[in-house]
Order: structure tokens, then C-alpha cells, then sequence
């Protein structure tokens, strides 16, 4: 849960609800400071939006104008409740009104509608037109936390999951491709291939590699 890759702009994550999100308008402010081109950006949950951070940081990336994009996917269950017993308005992209801020919803299902509403919000924060909030209507397939379904606790109901199922969105793309000849069956193959063997590759480099010294527990954890 707690990623951090400096090298390719990747200040960090966070195991905390809407953790990321001041962080993300930390790392906005910098850039504006510095007059940098970059945007940053941060993706959450629907369970963020009941995080008063969530507030703060939309007023004040508002006020300022800062280059930072808000992403929530919003898969319309925060742990093991409906949204709608979670707010009391369920528009979560509605949210930025208050602050001055433009707010979509768009199908988070579809890569091209999000790539091209992404789009449009980056260059409008290189503009300096300041922040968007982008509410990403999807689904999760298993639960909250491991394999299961869910469907056992009440949560939700086997039609319900079998409909987002069904909208994979990487099989809707991988459709599109095909049908369009952008994609060939037997480039798909390969892909597919290419990719099992990457994974297989990470896991049995992780298996095989030795677990940390007890004298490393700190590394890494405070600065140096």
C-alpha cells in the first residue's frame, strides 16, 4: 500500500482514505511554485468523499488554481456499504460546485471517455485554469479485502455483479481493437502471452528473494 517511486514522479501512496489527496495538491502547489508544466494527479475511492480532507483540498486547490486533477472511481460500495447509506447526495462530481471547480461523471468504464476527458482537465490545468474533479462510475468484481464475491454477506446481488462483469472495459477495448483491425487475433495472443510471463517472472523473483534483515525495519522509513 505504500509506494514510492521518486524517479518516475511518483511521490507516494497511501493506506489512509483520501490519504492521497492533500498530498496530491501538496505536490500541485510545488509545481506551480516552480512554474513547472506537470500536473498532478490523484485517484480515490467514493469512500473518500466522506473525508473532510477531501473538502479542504478541493477549496484549496480551487482557490489557488492549482495544476492537480482529482480522480474518484467510483465503484459505489466504501467497504461493505452501499454509497447511498455512505452521502447523502451520491453525485459525488457535484461536490466541486461549491468550490468554483468543474465536475464530471463519465463512464470509468470506458478507456477512450476517460482518456479523453483526462485529457481535456490536463490541459486545461496547464492553462492555468486550476484543478477538475473526475467521478469514474465503475465496479469491483471481488470485495473489499481478498477473493470473495461478496454476494454471501447481502452486499450485492449475483445479477448486479454479472452486469459489471460483463462491462469489462478491457474486454470492451480489446473488442473495439479487433473490430477495427487495430488489433489482430494473433497480436492479442502474443500479448496476452507476453504479459502471463511478466507476471509469472515478478512472482517467482519475489518467491525467491530473501526476506528483509530485522536491522533494515527502519530503512527507508525516516529521512537519512
Amino acid at each position: 500500500m505504500h509506494i514510492t517511486s521518486p524517479d518516475i514522479r511518483f511521490p507516494g501512496s497511501s493506506a489512509i482514505v483520501g490519504g492521497t489527496i492533500p498530498l496530491a495538491v501538496g505536490v500541485a502547489l510545488s509545481l506551480s511554485l516552480k512554474g513547472e508544466d506537470n500536473v498532478s494527479v490523484t485517484f480515490f475511492g467514493d469512500g473518500a468523499a466522506g473525508e473532510g480532507v477531501f473538502y479542504e483540498s478541493l477549496n484549496f486547490a480551487g482557490l489557488h488554481k492549482l495544476p492537480v486533477i482529482f480522480v474518484c472511481e467510483n465503484n459505489f460500495y466504501s467497504t461493505h456499504m452501499p454509497i447511498a447509506k455512505c452521502l447523502s447526495d451520491i453525485r459525488i462530481y457535484k461536490k466541486a460546485e461549491s468550490f468554483n471547480i468543474p465536475g464530471v461523471q463519465i463512464d470509468g468504464n470506458n478507456v477512450l471517455t476517460v482518456y479523453g476527458t483526462a485529457k481535456k482537465a490536463i490541459k486545461r490545468a496547464r492553462r492555468g485554469k486550476g484543478p477538475t474533479l473526475l467521478e469514474c462510475l465503475t465496479y469491483r468484481w471481488c470485495g473489499h479485502v481478498g477473493p470473495n464475491l461478496d454476494i454471501d454477506k447481502g452486499l450485492r446481488t449475483k445479477e448486479e455483479l454479472d452486469y459489471w462483469i460483463n462491462r469489462c472495459p478491457i474486454k470492451s477495448l480489446e473488442a473495439l481493437l479487433l473490430n477495427q483491425s487495430i488489433l489482430t487475433e494473433a497480436e492479442k495472443i502474443n500479448l496476452s502471452e507476453e504479459i502471463d510471463k511478466e507476471i509469472e517472472e515478478s512472482i517467482s523473483f519475489a518467491k525467491s528473494s530473501p526476506s528483509p534483515k530485522p536491522d533494515e525495519l527502519l530503512k527507508y522509513v525516516f529521512k537519512e
